[in-house]
């Protein structure tokens, strides 16, 4: 996104953003693709699609130029702001240590849709990041033997700091 965002900045725009929470899986692991396997002119939805068996349903946004996925239980249409930065943080890390505290971005909510009896799904922060970044990172390695590598025999997947190391 941080690619998008400084596109956007340069000409002096916003950046239209969806966020869509409650998501499945599919999406949820999608996002955590490595660019090395998926990169920026790769399609992420397309991934997801791949992962969940069909396509992901999108929906029109009401105030964005960027649809929303029409199965989130929430979708919050926004703008990330060209050349506003306040501070934040600091917050958990993967390592189980907190980040500092800098300027970052700040997003302008325009619209919240939802379902009907939403149920909001909770953010990972911490260490508990390691659960849903292990699962990809296993699926990555386990793939090497079908894009003309070596042939993989055997891998073991290890933690350090909260992310996997892979040792064939």
């Amino acid at each position: 996104m941080r690619d998008y965002y400084e596109r956007a900045e340069k000409r002096g725009q916003s950046l239209e953003v969806t966020l869509n929470n409650g998501i499945g899986p599919a999406v949820h692991i999608a996002s955590a693709v490595p660019s090395s396997a998926a990169p920026i002119d790769k399609d992420e939805p397309g991934i997801a699609g791949n992962i969940s068996g069909e396509p992901l349903r999108l929906i029109r946004s009401q105030t964005v130029g960027v649809e929303g996925l029409a199965d989130a239980q929430f979708i919050l249409e926004a703008e990330i702001l060209p050349e506003v930065h306040e501070s934040e943080g600091p917050f958990a890390e993967v390592t189980g240590y907190y980040a500092t505290q800098g300027n970052r971005w700040v997003m302008r909510v325009k619209k919240i849709t939802r379902r009907k009896n939403p149920i909001w799904q909770t953010i990972l922060s911490g260490k508990e990041v390691y659960n849903s970044v292990g699962l990809v990172g296993e699926a990555v390695v386990s793939g090497f033997g079908e894009t003309g590598y070596q042939p993989l025999i055997d891998f073991k997947v290890s933690s350090f700091c909260g992310w996997s190391h892979f040792s064939p």
